[in-house]
């Protein structure tokens, strides 16, 4: 459900970390994650994350080929794939 959260933004642009000593993560395509994932960077997703996503000071990507089965909690969220679960993002 994502609601009329402001910050949830369907097309994804092109990605500039803040810093070079932001943490950036990428969930390849044919990968998939079984556990809550916990960052205070960058993430993207083109696999599968099958649980909850926590991600403080930073942005959640799903790309097209991206799905997540778990409530994601973020500063800001591009969505492309699929999700199944509650949405927050400030």
């Amino acid at each position: 459900m994502l609601g009329n959260n402001k910050n949830v933004i369907t097309a994804a642009p092109a990605l500039k970390p803040e810093s070079t000593h932001s943490p950036y993560t990428v969930i390849g395509g044919g990968v998939c994650i079984e556990g809550h994932l916990v960052s205070s960077g960058h993430v993207e997703i083109y696999g599968e994350v099958k649980d909850n996503i926590q991600i403080d000071n930073g942005l959640v990507r799903i790309m097209s080929s991206g799905k997540v089965n778990g409530n994601i909690i973020c500063n800001k969220l591009y969505v492309d794939g699929e999700v199944t679960g509650e949405c927050n993002a400030k």
